[in-house]
């Protein structure tokens, strides 16, 4: 799906994209996307002050996972949260801008199928394979600060 519109570059917004990628990938020579477990989501909200994931599993064999959704406070404990869905394996980091998210709407209803329906490889702006988090823990540190540090002023809004 294309959303490319240059007026909306005033409504850009960072999203913090990871995929937990399984061990064996990487143990059989195989690229570091062709077994992705676990996707999330994560960005910035602003007006409430903490960061959103929305997430989910991938679905494996006769498993049929839901998507999750949860809100975070600190980079802490997103990076802990992280670490714990998925441990020591492989991850893949990509930071996108979403330049179709309102920035007034109310990030708690857009859901984990927004921002998989919306991904879209022309709104990468950085991204790094075959990390693992216990190395790259700054590298995530950083794009996270970035989310939180990072805003735009749209055409309608007004400076306080």
């Amino acid at each position: 799906m294309s959303y490319n519109d240059s007026e909306l570059q005033f409504d850009s917004n960072l999203v913090l994209y990871i995929e937990e990628c399984e061990d064996s990938s990487y143990e059989l020579g195989r690229l570091p996307t062709d077994k992705i477990d676990n996707v999330m989501f994560i960005y910035w909200y602003a007006s409430e002050h903490t960061f959103c994931i929305k997430g989910k599993r991938q679905n494996i064999g006769k498993r049929d996972y839901p998507p999750y959704s949860f809100c975070l406070d600190t980079i802490d404990s997103v990076i802990d949260f992280i670490s714990s869905l998925t441990s020591d394996n492989v991850i893949n980091a990509t930071l996108y801008n979403y330049n179709n998210l309102n920035s007034h709407e109310d990030i708690y209803e857009l859901d984990y199928e927004f921002f998989e329906s919306n991904k879209d490889i022309n709104y990468e702006l950085a991204g790094y394979d075959g990390l693992v988090l216990k190395k790259a823990k700054k590298r995530i540190a950083t794009f996270l600060r970035m989310l939180k540090d990072t805003y735009n002023f749209g055409l309608n809004d007004s400076v306080v």
